[in-house]
C-alpha cells in the first residue's frame, strides 16, 4: 500500500471509512491514486475512504470505532499473517 505519512499531497487528510465517501482507484498512467466520489456528496461532507483489511491487517492498531465492521476479520488477518510463514511447506 502507499503510506502517506511522508506525503505533502492533500489526499493524507482522507480518513478510514469503510462505506466512505470516495472510491480510490490507481492512477492513469503512473503511480498513485486517484480519488472519485462514490455517490453525490453534498457540502461539508467528509471525505474518506476505505483503506481495506489488508491496510488495517498490517497495522498494530485497530480503525476508529464506528468505522468498520470487518473488525474480526482484521484481527484474524493480523494473527494469521504473524504465523503464516511457519504453516508453509519448506
Amino acid at each position: 500500500y502507499l503510506d502517506a505519512t511522508e506525503s505533502c499531497h492533500a489526499s493524507r487528510f482522507l480518513n478510514h471509512a469503510e462505506s466512505g465517501s470516495l472510491v480510490a482507484a490507481p492512477a492513469m498512467g503512473g503511480r498513485g491514486v486517484d480519488f472519485f466520489a462514490a455517490r453525490d456528496l453534498a457540502e461539508g461532507t467528509e471525505l474518506s475512504f476505505d483503506y481495506g483489511v489488508g491496510y488495517w491487517a498490517g497495522r498494530e492498531d485497530d480503525p476508529a470505532p464506528g468505522t468498520d465492521s470487518r473488525l474480526a476479520a482484521i484481527r484474524v488477518r493480523r494473527a494469521v499473517g504473524g504465523v503464516a510463514p511457519f504453516l508453509q511447506a519448506a
